[in-house]
């Protein structure tokens, strides 16, 4: 301390009745934020199943759409340079065209979009039907 700093009075005495409000809503801050983690995290927990559920679906149909592109930017490119399609191309690259389409219901937007509503429980019923 400096030699001009004024000397420090007492504190005053906090009231009990102030001191136990503190107290006590500092303890009633703390419940309540465990209540809360309660049951964000089942929230939570039956999200994150959602979602493991669902991604094999999803990855399926991302496979699907880039296999395609492949195939059909192969099929372009052949083309663009007049080249001859080989002969064992379809078996090579198959067409996807011929598998039974996915449920749009089932893909990741519309999917999460109805598990927000409240819907998920019908999604992850049809996805159990739909067979990879």
């Amino acid at each position: 301390m400096s030699a001009i700093d004024p000397p420090l009075r007492t504190p005053f005495n906090v009231s009990p009745f102030i001191r136990f409000s503190r107290w006590a809503l500092f303890f009633s801050g703390i419940a309540w934020g465990v209540h809360r983690q309660r049951v964000n995290q089942k929230t939570e927990n039956d999200y994150r199943e959602f979602i493991e559920k669902m991604k094999p679906i999803w990855m399926e149909n991302k496979a699907r759409i880039m296999a395609e592109r492949s195939r059909e930017e192969l099929l372009n490119v052949a083309g663009q340079i007049n080249h001859p399609v080989p002969s064992n191309f379809d078996e090579a690259y198959p067409s996807n065209k011929t598998k039974p389409a996915i449920d749009p219901e089932l893909l990741s937007e519309n999917a999460l979009a109805a598990y927000k509503k409240g819907k998920g429980a019908e999604i992850l019923k049809k996805a159990e039907s739909y067979k990879l």
